[in-house]
């Protein structure tokens, strides 16, 4: 979606921090507090690019149970 629209996946990634960061808040689990902290950083540095989104988009889906990464495979 970013070459096609970047100014969407900007506000896209941005819609998913803030849900991301509710749900580690409400669940309590760090690891995700952490990776969307990641990504919020990432999105307040200016006019990020794909490339500098990559590194904390995979660290937030390397949380992902891995019955998760099969359903979204198949």
């Amino acid at each position: 979606q970013f070459d096609s629209d970047p100014m969407q996946a900007l506000r896209a990634c941005k819609q998913q921090a803030e849900t991301l960061k509710a749900l580690a808040i409400k669940t309590g689990d760090t690891r995700l507090a952490v990776g969307a902290a990641g990504l919020e950083t990432c999105l307040g540095q200016g006019a990020p690019t794909k490339a500098m989104l990559a590194a904390p988009i995979n660290v937030l889906l390397a949380l992902a149970p891995p019955e998760t990464e099969l359903m979204r495979a198949g």
